[in-house]
């Protein structure tokens, strides 16, 4: 039994779908992707969806909520394939849960034969690593072109700016 974080959509667990428009661009067919959100990120990016900047339809604000991976996501997983759909892992973003992305990958690869997309912020190059055979491609957010920029969009310290640019770069070149 594995607990994680997920932000509803919707009012449902994984209830986000979403066209990838942008693989028309690769010379692709667009995909219709079924958005798990993960409920956790170790960026505090002020214009995020965690943290409760999304609101029901009351006004109330969601939260992330603890769901068990194999009884509740790898079923919602099953019919979105079933529908068409690609797997795509977000968040938050899922470098917070490594162990649990992994395990989702590797159940879409072992059970359908088939890759899973992510979108993540960049910080996470052992994560990436573990994650690049599961994966048909990935968005990776590149918040400033400097480590100052970076830190100020992304809600973090300063003094790291600089390193979490660098690693945003390196996990670019690792999917490369």
């Amino acid at each position: 039994m594995m607990k994680v974080k997920i932000l509803k959509y919707g009012n449902k667990i994984c209830g986000e779908n979403r066209k990838a428009d942008f693989l028309k661009y690769f010379g692709r067919e667009v995909e219709v992707t079924r958005i798990i959100s993960f409920g956790a990120c170790n960026f505090a990016c002020p214009y995020c969806k965690r943290d409760c900047q999304l609101v029901d339809e009351k006004g109330n604000a969601i939260r992330a909520v603890e769901v068990d991976l194999e009884d509740e996501i790898f079923p919602i997983i099953d019919k979105a394939i079933a529908n068409g759909e690609r797997i795509r892992l977000s968040g938050g973003d899922p470098v917070m849960f490594p162990k649990a992305s992994l395990k989702i990958a590797q159940y879409v690869w072992e059970k359908y034969g088939q890759k899973i997309s992510i979108a993540h912020n960049g910080s996470g190059q052992k994560f990436t690593r573990d994650l690049t055979p599961y994966l048909e491609y990935a968005a990776i957010d590149l918040k400033g072109h400097n480590g100052k920029e970076l830190a100020f969009r992304a809600g973090i310290p300063e003094r790291v700016g600089g390193r979490m640019l660098q690693s945003t770069l390196k996990v670019q070149d690792i999917f490369k």
